[in-house]
């Protein structure tokens, strides 16, 4: 079987899975493993970004959806930092949660808290793990058959 040539783009196949499973137009790498992220975590066939938010809600109470988030910034820089994509810093990330978790109501810690919830994560094995399966997406997208949508 002929290897498919790589994408000039870090992380395009990741990037374009998204897309294929319902998940919109992400932004970029760091939105494609964010997401990647919360659908892995729920098993999730369709990445409808509203549809991975209810069974979030399902699956977590609410101040483990926190951590959840949380958890999801630190993988989303792994991701970024091994291909290589520059993604913006943890802390202004995690600023970018607060504010949306204000906006929409949500419980949430204050920056500093959530900020050292996220580095620690950025230190576990676990993280890691979870990173390693949403890179592991960008190479097997163009050998894998798509299931559901």
């Amino acid at each position: 079987m002929k290897q498919p040539r790589p994408l000039a783009v870090p992380g395009a196949r990741l990037i374009a899975l998204c897309e294929r499973r319902g998940n919109g137009k992400p932004r970029d790498l760091r939105d494609a493993a964010h997401e990647a992220f919360h659908a892995l975590t729920v098993n999730a066939r369709n990445w409808d970004r509203e549809k991975i938010h209810r069974a979030l809600v399902r699956k977590f109470d609410r101040a483990h959806l926190w951590i959840h988030e949380m958890h999801a910034r630190a993988v989303e820089q792994l991701v970024c930092r091994h291909f290589g994509v520059e993604c913006g810093t943890l802390e202004s990330w995690v600023h970018v949660s607060v504010m949306e978790a204000i906006k929409t109501g949500a419980p949430f810690a204050d920056s500093g808290d959530s900020l050292n919830i996220a580095r620690y994560f950025m230190g576990t094995d676990v993280a890691r793990g979870w990173a390693d399966l949403v890179i592991a997406l960008d190479a097997e997208s163009d050998t894998q058959p798509q299931r559901g949508a």
